[in-house]
């Protein structure tokens, strides 16, 4: 989290951004570092095309929606617990389960350490880490929603 800086807009503009968050999830802030996000993938692509010959990755779409390449490491710490995960084509795997979204494995990471039921409910785009190897640093995997 950096300095918070104050800017105005438009009320048309306040409720596109609406329109775009995910309820109870996102905040304005979120919205627009999604948009920021896939302004840059799309310039990305449009400067560096695909070369058709090549495979296309394989992605998992969790229970909302959201895609993750096959074969991504995640990563967690609770309690100095630290935790690893795979996205693979069924799901997250973790600890020989498989989940359907990233709160659901996060949750069941906080029930192996002994947390209890008041405490185990936990965003799970902002408990999993992946490395981003352009950065060359581990991320919240709630920069892969786009």
């Amino acid at each position: 989290m950096g300095n918070n800086i104050q800017v105005s807009i438009d009320s048309d503009v306040f409720k596109r951004l609406q329109e775009i968050a995910t309820p109870l999830v996102d905040d304005v802030n979120t919205v627009i570092k999604k948009l920021i996000n896939l302004w840059e993938e799309k310039e990305k692509k449009s400067v560096n095309p695909q070369v058709v010959d090549e495979p296309a990755e394989k992605y998992w779409v969790d229970s909302r929606g959201a895609s993750f390449p096959v074969g991504l490491k995640l990563r967690a710490s609770y309690y100095n617990q630290k935790f690893d995960a795979l996205i693979t084509d069924k799901g997250i795997s973790f600890l020989d389960k498989v989940f359907d979204s990233p709160s659901a494995a996060a949750m069941h990471a906080k029930r192996v350490t002994g947390a209890n039921s008041s405490s185990i409910c936990t965003n799970g785009w902002k408990f999993w880490e992946y490395f981003d190897a352009k950065k060359g640093r581990w991320l919240q995997i709630d920069n892969l929603r786009n």
